[in-house]
């Protein structure tokens, strides 16, 4: 929680608007939606598992982000 705050609070000193980020590892992709609805950032979510990455799928569909397969 506290990098999405960090991200929220100070995305515009930090990451100029439509920047590209890249998370690893991105479990449900929270940190990803944050940055894509927050900041206006392009992210490209990963994850090892085929479920995990579902799960990031579905959230950012929840959250009205674009996807791309």
């Amino acid at each position: 929680l506290q990098v999405a705050e960090m991200i929220i609070t100070n995305f515009g000193e930090m990451f100029p608007r439509g920047c590209r980020m890249v998370e690893l590892g991105s479990g449900v992709g929270f940190l990803g939606v944050v940055a894509v609805k927050a900041a206006g950032m392009h992210a490209v979510l990963t994850d090892v598992s085929d479920a995990g990455i579902e799960l990031i799928r579905r959230n950012l569909e929840r959250n009205s982000c674009p996807t791309l397969d």
